[in-house]
């Protein structure tokens, strides 16, 4: 039960703590939000550059599977933070607004609407943001797609 009230308190501050940093472009400027419940909170910006997305090498557009990813090098992603942490990512749109991953959108394209998930994926060292369309195709970024992420470490 202790563990997961503590759990429920850190997804808590993780939530909360969107409202307490400020913007900053490129990889990877650190904000220190407090020491909450004996957890290190920091948040980092990160911009996915639109000339930057790589696409798998065995899975042709048009099939299931497709999708387009960035990976970030993250030392803050340590085996502590995977075990007993918590890696929170926010995709910032374009009025500024900060929407937690997984995330979808959808898009009108050639008549009919097509929809795209952000989503992303960690391991020791590593972020990984991803982006997968409803069509199983990947249209080029004319931005730089935004997003911010919050870690958690007890």
């Amino acid at each position: 039960m202790k563990f997961i009230i503590r759990n429920i308190s850190l997804l808590f501050l993780a939530l909360i703590a969107g409202g307490c940093t400020k913007y900053v472009t490129e990889r990877i400027t650190e904000q220190p939000i407090n020491n909450y419940y004996g957890a290190n909170v920091k948040s980092y910006y990160i911009t996915a550059k639109n000339d930057r997305w790589l696409v798998p090498d065995n899975i042709m557009p048009g099939k299931e599977g497709y999708y387009a990813f960035q990976t970030f090098e993250f030392p803050e992603i340590n085996d502590n933070v995977i075990e007993n942490g918590v890696v929170l990512v926010y995709y910032i749109d374009s009025s500024g607004r900060d929407n937690l991953l997984p995330y979808i959108i959808p898009f009108g394209q050639e008549g009919y609407c097509v929809y795209e998930s952000y989503r992303y994926d960690i391991e020791k060292g590593f972020l990984t943001v991803i982006i997968e369309s409803s069509d199983f195709q990947y249209v080029p970024r004319e931005i730089d797609l935004r997003f911010k992420v919050v870690v958690i470490e007890p």
